[in-house]
């Protein structure tokens, strides 16, 4: 068992790894583009809303813009209204006036990093071969960490940078570093299969639209 845990870490892990070096590289510079988007404060200043304006806020902007998935709120980074979709966003201030339109897809290259993220320029079939390899690259990183364990010598974090470019320098500092991020990458592995397939997980939110109309709730009271 243990040596074809082994052959499966080293020769599936092989052919992952290169999946997730390009949903890597283009997950930076996708979030990196997000985050210098959000430098710009609209000459906006921050203010807190309450939740009756959240309210009326999430139902004017959906009104007005039918296209758009998510309204964010102000925040002390972003002290605006955003109503965004998939690579567009509209900022707001909070008499809802238009401050910006801008979509992402018309930077130079961000179209194609952005479908190579999600599904490797090979259209709908690659968002699917995307999603198994990263529940391929969560079970990998779980085998990883069940071999470490077998021959735990405990963590040593200087041997995180290999000294030389021998094999066993290597192998320290690739189980190093492995166990360092494999909560996070189990995580983003197992999360990037469920986006992908979503029917998995969003049944368990719905409520069954019978038992729906014979329960009861709590009056409402005001807020003290």
């Amino acid at each position: 068992m243990v040596s074809t845990l082994k052959w499966f870490h080293n020769w599936v892990g092989f052919f992952i790894s290169i999946t997730m070096l390009i949903v890597l590289t283009t997950g930076v510079y996708l979030g990196s583009v997000d985050l210098l988007n959000r430098l710009d404060s609209k000459d906006q200043t921050y203010s807190p809303i309450t939740l009756e304006q959240k309210a009326d806020t999430v139902a004017s902007v959906f009104e007005r813009y039918p296209d758009m998935s998510t309204v964010r709120f102000p925040t002390e980074h972003t002290p605006y209204i955003q109503a965004s979709t998939r690579g567009k966003s509209i900022a707001l201030d909070k008499e809802l006036n238009e401050l910006s339109s801008s979509s992402s897809f018309d930077l130079p290259g961000y179209s194609t990093v952005f479908w190579l993220h999600r599904n490797f320029l090979i259209d709908n079939g690659g968002k699917y071969i995307n999603a198994w390899a990263s529940l391929a690259g969560g079970i990998v990183t779980l085998i990883g960490i069940y071999l470490w364990w077998r021959v735990r010598n405990g963590f040593r974090l200087k041997q995180s940078i290999p000294k030389n470019t021998r094999s066993s320098s290597l192998l320290k500092s690739h189980i190093q570093l492995g166990l360092f991020i494999s909560v996070p990458l189990f995580i983003l592995c197992i999360s990037g299969f469920l986006i992908t397939y979503n029917s998995l997980w969003t049944g368990v939110l719905k409520q069954d639209a019978a038992n729906e109309q014979t329960r009861t709730y709590a009056v409402s009271q005001p807020s003290h």
